[in-house]
């Protein structure tokens, strides 16, 4: 456990990594992004990206480090690459006005692909973008020619949050939402949806758990068999391990050789 004595209004900054310690958004006097550097556990840097808000998703690459989205007043969603301090404009304006970005996942572990999950009315679809030279994020077709392709998971209007992986063999949507109840605890809701890429499988799975005395802090690990929800509860790192109904991750395998 790395401890970095924070101002008070840091006190909910967001844990990434070891190496990224956190970020956290400010709005007085240096309205932006914080995020907190350190090496061999000390406090080593601190980077602020100006005018430019905090969302809750960020993604750690193996080869790459973290990669945080992060929002502008106007609405548009950027990518900061906290290895070399780059900001990339997602370019969500050269899609219809009527789809609205919910989630943001890197599914090829590479900085270079980067996959939205939007709401289309009440459907969702995934729109895929590649990075430029410009420091920009374009849109571009999948195999089949689509910008967005379609997905069967639904939205749930009444959780909130959002998160979601894409890979060659399924999707998985989670929402989530916090709510305190009579006794006066907090309680985090989230409810996974997985759904295989194959037109011979149009079965969409489902699994809803409630977590008592926890904060809206979730990620979401997809492998090819399992899925990994973390959770903060209680000052406590919670991980759920979900076992996916099919067990042969061949196909997988052959996408990415």
């Amino acid at each position: 456990m790395i401890t970095i004595d924070l101002p008070d209004h840091m006190s909910h900054c967001h844990q990434l990594s070891k190496d990224l310690f956190c970020c956290n958004q400010d709005y007085e006097p240096t309205r932006g992004t914080h995020c907190y550097f350190t090496d061999d556990d000390k406090p080593a840097s601190h980077l602020v990206i100006r005018s430019l808000q905090m969302t809750k998703f960020w993604q750690i690459l193996s080869n790459e480090g973290a990669l945080v989205i992060v929002k502008s007043r106007s609405g548009d969603y950027h990518v900061i690459d906290t290895a070399s301090a780059s900001i990339f404009e997602v370019k969500n304006s050269e899609h219809s006005s009527h789809v609205v970005p919910k989630s943001f996942f890197f599914s090829m572990e590479t900085s270079e692909e980067l996959s939205e999950l939007a709401r289309s009315g009440e459907t969702y679809v995934i729109c895929q973008f590649l990075k430029d030279n410009n420091q920009h994020y374009r849109l571009a077709g999948d195999e089949k020619g689509s910008i967005c392709g379609k997905t069967r998971i639904l939205p749930i209007n009444d959780l909130g949050g959002v998160k979601f992986c894409a890979n060659p063999v399924y999707q998985a949507v989670i929402h989530y939402d916090k709510f305190v109840e009579q006794d006066d605890y907090n309680k985090l809701r989230w409810h996974l949806q997985v759904s295989y890429n194959d037109d011979d499988d149009a079965v969409v799975y489902r699994l809803e758990v409630t977590e008592i005395d926890s904060t809206d802090q979730l990620g979401i690990n997809c492998e090819p068999t399992v899925i990994e929800v973390y959770i903060v509860a209680n000052q406590v790192l919670i991980k759920y391990t979900i076992f996916l109904p099919r067990e042969d991750a061949t196909l997988m395998s052959e996408q990415k050789v």
